[in-house]
């Protein structure tokens, strides 16, 4: 262990936050660059003179940052990182077909209350085991699927929302009306449907899509968290805006 390394390790705080410290620094100076393997956890262990569940929970967290991807059998690589795109607008899906001059439909393929796992614990900040409302909706424009809805809501902003018909109005509606966003978060990345998306959305597997992954406040309380897929062939995803002269977006 180096001196630097040594007196970090000394420092205040939380060991496992000391570890991410660590394990940042060395991708920040270029030790280990992206795609590089990084010693692995009884490595980490003899290195630090720290436990290994210390260890496990440091990269354990680093890797829900994507600042790392873990694979079992082969070890821990220091991830590429992705741009996010800011997306300005956040809109009523039935409207932007309306606007587009089709029509559009909706089938609600689940509406249920489910025990929060560990994902929406870290996504709604929700304890493990507590009630949470999911639905899945499909929209159509023409007869034609063009986005998967998937919705966590957290009860308390909507207690009649496994009441509604999702067919005559939309979630956004029925949200918007019951708990204003304040502020929204938005990440969008490009996969390939799982088997579940192809046979929602009558897609091959090997078609495109984008997802958009969306959490929304109301005031300092998560109220949701969202996954949308659409196919790429069949709805894009874009707007304008003003800029600034530094070329960041007029909020």
């Amino acid at each position: 262990m180096t001196l630097a390394t040594s007196k970090m390790m000394r420092g205040s705080g939380p060991l496992y936050k000391r570890v991410k410290a660590f394990v940042l620094q060395q991708i920040l100076e270029g030790q280990w660059s992206i795609g590089d393997r990084i010693p692995s956890e009884q490595e980490l262990v003899e290195i630090l003179g720290v436990s290994r569940l210390t260890i496990h929970r440091a990269l354990r967290e680093l890797q829900a940052e994507q600042v790392l991807i873990r694979t079992p059998r082969t070890g821990t690589f220091v991830a590429d990182p992705k741009p996010q795109a800011a997306l300005l607008a956040i809109r009523n899906i039935s409207q932007e077909i309306s606007e587009q001059g089709h029509r559009h439909s909706s089938r609600v393929i689940t509406l249920e209350a489910l025990a929060a796992g560990k994902e929406l614990v870290r996504e709604l900040g929700v304890k493990l085991g507590a009630e949470v409302y999911h639905s899945v909706v499909i929209h159509f424009s023409e007869d034609v699927a063009v986005q998967c809805e998937e919705r966590f809501i957290r009860p308390s902003i909507a207690p009649e929302f496994l009441q509604q018909d999702f067919e005559r109005t939309t979630t956004y509606e029925y949200l918007n009306a019951r708990s204003p966003m304040t502020e929204a978060e938005q990440i969008l990345d490009a996969i390939l449907p799982d088997i579940r998306i192809q046979t929602l959305m009558q897609i091959d597997a090997m078609s495109p899509c984008l997802r958009l992954k969306r959490r929304t406040w109301n005031g300092a309380t998560v109220t949701s968290f969202s996954l949308f897929i659409y196919p790429s062939s069949r709805y894009r995803l874009g707007g304008r805006y003003k800029l600034k002269a530094d070329g960041s977006m007029i909020e």
